[in-house]
């Protein structure tokens, strides 16, 4: 097994739990093999009504789960389906995770910079660093607490990312190394790998639970921006 975070761990055992009731079992009577076994048919009966990114995560709280509960190494074609998203959304209807906003556009996020810049909350430089750095190098916020490097190869530069979803085969490989045209370095690029530097500057200094914290702060304090502030009020 891969190394996971303990934080990981328990989510995925909860994840685990939830889904031994979804699939119609009791958690107290999966040791025994003949469950275990029927468990696993739920899930691969299942896999068509989930979208891929679902799959992926189910496969990993499951296989983690076996090894943990019964030293049962669950092979990675669990789950597995030709089944796309769409297809998925198509069928069931758009879930409400579906529904939360992935980025922010443009007109919005030139308000909320506005709004950051006049804040004095401690969170406010933080939430502008990483909507800024992550708009434009595509980071999730998390990533951003993990290992980032700046990479200098002569006559080319490289942002070293440790991905947030490598765990359980969920990405391709440990990191990922993203480019920086540095012949391209218009005031936007200059913005974010400026705010990029001071993120990595800032989590460099913290340990896993502090970063934690910080995230936890920087979200909720977005939440609240965004519940009163009338600038970001739609």
């Amino acid at each position: 097994m891969e190394m996971i975070s303990e934080n990981t761990k328990i989510d995925y055992l909860k994840r685990y739990q939830s889904l031994v009731k979804q699939f119609g079992f009791e958690l107290a009577d999966m040791k025994l093999e003949e469950n275990q076994t029927g468990f696993i048919d739920a899930a691969n009966a299942h896999a068509d009504q989930c979208s891929p990114s679902t799959r992926r995560t189910y496969r990993a709280a499951i296989r983690y789960a076996f090894k943990h509960y019964y030293d049962i190494e669950v092979d990675g074609s669990l789950m597995k389906s030709d089944q796309s998203r769409t297809a998925v959304i198509q069928s069931k209807g758009k879930r409400t995770s579906a529904l939360k906003a992935k980025k922010v556009d443009p007109e919005t996020l030139q308000v909320l910079l506005t709004v950051l810049n006049q804040s004095r909350s401690k969170f406010a430089k933080l939430v502008k660093a990483v909507l800024v750095a992550s708009t434009y190098f595509g980071l999730r916020p998390i990533e951003w607490t993990r290992e980032v490097s700046i990479i200098e190869e002569w006559p080319d530069h490289y942002l070293k990312v440790k991905n947030a979803k490598h765990t359980q085969g969920r990405a391709f490989g440990a990191y990922r190394h993203l480019k920086l045209d540095m012949n391209f370095f218009d005031s936007d690029f200059e913005e974010a790998f400026k705010e990029a530097c001071c993120l990595r500057d800032f989590f460099s200094k913290l340990d896993e639970q502090e970063s934690k914290k910080w995230l936890t702060g920087a979200r909720d304090f977005l939440n609240r921006l965004y519940r009163t502030d009338k600038q970001l009020k739609k």
